[in-house]
């Protein structure tokens, strides 16, 4: 319709442009093509080029075939107040954006101020494409909106393909239930992003991609409304199972830096979609998410420094790429029920190389999972549990699952859980330190749960620390405290556990004394007492390093515990009273009998079948 340009187009044999010299503007100007002509294709409505410092205010334009908008060469220039309705085309004649900033080369737009843009239920193209080259332009309060009618399956709101762009305040707002692709896809670098809002149904490719080649890009603020159809909700014909899966949010590009990311439902119309943080080098502030159906963190060196997941209808959080960070990740009321509340796996082999590990660190706050397998899921290799790790209130589950390969937690806390509270199940943690829990097993008690059970390891022995932890039952029932399985005669096993320092009250402790080695256990408890027996034999408790022996028989047995178990015996016959404690009789090896008398002590190391004596005390 109109040209404004400051050269004649070469390429116009009627020359016939509209010429006006730097600086000119329109306002208030109205640009129709009637419904009826709508395939009377044209370029653009207003195409500015070659043209600096021009400006647009307060004008319209209704059913363009074509782009309403398109600026190429344009430096400086001003766009203010501008409406645009059922525009665009992408038929034969090649693709044309509603408003399209087409510079390349020498005629890019840079410098450039868009602001007060409304643009809605356009046609089969983008709403606004930004191509590459085009750089340095602002925006601000630019708003998007379709209806169902005038959607496409593919058709995206807003495409960003040029590099350092500002962007203030940007509204879209999808009521079509059809489209599959993302309301904004950036493919862009070093762009700057105040407040973005999305409303409405999530495409497949999400409200948000942030593809591969975008990089070095700040978000300051990402707000996601999304909802299920109404036809849905209604009773009518229900969405394809694969529409839940949606991406609400996806980036596969590097080195973004994203404020906060808050997601929420939609008059509580059902959680949809995902957060997807796939590149590398991508670092989140905070996420609060109330409408996706979880969290994943992949690729590498990825982190969140806050995360609040609450009724997530699956797995919360996922992390499966290598090197990432979970500084703080509050779960709570997840209702996943086939799987963890958090899940931390090694990368997907189709993403990193095989055998790479995930040497992840996250700290993991799980509140209340009423159906979940477990609270905290780990099977990737090398991960940290950071101190201040909680899961509680898993009533049908256990705390922590882990069988991955080394890594272990410092500081953590697992409390009312339906079964264990940590199964180390073919795993080998390296280091389990400063770690409480209490009440287990408090829905299955008649199945065999407790505070720590350990099974046949899959991987061959490693050193392993395990010390500094409290295990509890506090009015539940544990089948045991501490629990190593044996590991078979195939399989080195948990041979090399240092276990010491730990309390285990209230359930039995079992180690099999023919399998580890190095083990010193050291419960700090006080056992119950114990009278000599006519059987010259005793038997010692497992929760409890310190016994005191009543009664005058010989003692010549102590019944077998685990290699490296430490015991100290205080004997206490009665007033003028004695007990001897035989040397070499039964499986006591002793300095030499030891005929006690009341408050003497006994120090003894357990080699598995015999108590070897390390000092004895006369008081």
């Amino acid at each position: 319709m109109l040209r404004f340009t400051g050269v004649s187009d070469p390429h116009d044999p009627t020359n016939t442009n509209v010429f006006l010299s730097h600086g000119c503007g329109i306002k208030e100007m109205s640009f129709v093509q009637y419904p009826g002509t709508r395939g009377r294709r044209c370029d653009a409505a207003v195409h500015v080029e070659y043209c600096d410092y021009f400006t647009m205010e307060d004008c319209t334009f209704d059913w363009i075939d074509g782009s309403a908008l398109k600026c190429t060469g344009a430096t400086q220039c001003s766009f203010n107040n501008v409406r645009v309705h059922q525009c665009g085309a992408n038929d034969a004649m090649g693709e044309n954006p509603a408003v399209w900033l087409a510079g390349s080369g020498s005629t890019i737009v840079q410098g450039s101020v868009f602001s007060g843009f409304k643009i809605e239920a356009c046609m089969e193209a983008p709403y606004l494409q930004i191509d590459e080259g085009n750089k340095a332009n602002k925006f601000d309060d630019i708003g998007f909106e379709t209806a169902p009618r005038y959607a496409d399956s593919w058709q995206s709101f807003l495409v960003v393909r040029g590099d350092a762009n500002h962007f203030g305040k940007v509204h879209f707002n999808r009521q079509s239930e059809l489209s599959t692709v993302a309301k904004m896809k950036l493919e862009a670098s070093n762009c700057q992003f105040g407040e973005l809002t999305f409303r409405g149904r999530a495409g497949e490719a999400g409200s948000l991609w942030v593809g591969e080649s975008a990089a070095d890009n700040h978000f300051n603020s990402i707000i996601v409304e999304t909802f299920l159809a109404a036809y849905m909700v209604d009773g009518g014909p229900a969405l394809p199972v694969d529409w839940l899966s949606f991406t609400t949010l996806r980036v596969d590009g590097d080195r973004n830096q994203f404020g906060k990311i808050l997601c929420s439902q939609y008059e509580q119309r059902g959680h949809i979609g995902r957060i997807e943080i796939a590149g590398s080098q991508n670092q989140v502030g905070e996420i609060i998410d109330s409408g996706t159906r979880g969290v994943e963190v992949t690729g590498w060196n990825n982190k969140i420094v806050s995360l609040v997941s609450s009724h997530c209808p699956e797995t919360a959080l996922t992390v499966a790429g290598m090197g990432c960070d979970v500084l703080q990740a509050h779960v709570e009321a997840c209702g996943v029920e086939a799987g963890p509340a958090v899940l931390i796996e090694d990368p997907q082999l189709d993403v990193l190389p095989v055998g790479v590990a995930n040497r992840s660190r996250a700290r993991i706050r799980v509140l209340q999972a009423g159906y979940a397998e477990e609270g905290i899921r780990v099977t990737g290799t090398e991960i940290q549990l950071l101190p201040g790790t909680l899961v509680e209130n898993i009533p049908n589950g256990q705390g922590i699952l882990w069988t991955g390969r080394g890594g272990g937690w410092n500081g953590i806390e697992v409390y009312n859980l339906g079964r264990d509270g940590i199964l180390v199940d073919g795993g080998t943690p390296t280091s389990m330190t400063n770690w409480t829990v209490r009440r287990c097993n408090v829905n299955f008690r008649g199945e065999h749960h407790g505070g720590f059970r350990a099974t046949t390891p899959s991987f061959d022995a490693v050193p392993v620390t395990c010390t500094g932890f409290v295990i509890q039952e506090d009015g539940s029932t544990h089948a045991y405290s501490f629990k190593i399985e044996p590991s078979g005669s195939n399989s080195p096993g948990y041979s090399r556990w240092l276990i010491r320092g730990n309390v285990a009250d209230g359930g039995q402790v079992s180690i099999p004394a023919t399998e580890y080695h190095s083990v010193d256990f050291d419960s700090d408890g006080m056992g119950a007492d114990i009278p000599t027996d006519i059987t010259k034999t005793i038997a010692l408790g497992d929760t409890a390093n310190f016994f005191t022996v009543t009664g005058t028989d010989d003692i010549e047995i102590i019944t077998a515990s685990w290699k490296g178990r430490r015991a100290i015996l205080r004997l206490d016959p009665g007033a003028g009273n004695t007990v001897t404690l035989k040397d070499g009789v039964g499986n006591l090896l002793l300095a030499s009998d030891f005929v006690a008398d009341p408050n003497d002590t006994l120090s003894l190391i357990s080699n598995g079948t015999q108590w070897l004596e390390l000092g004895r005390s006369v008081n």
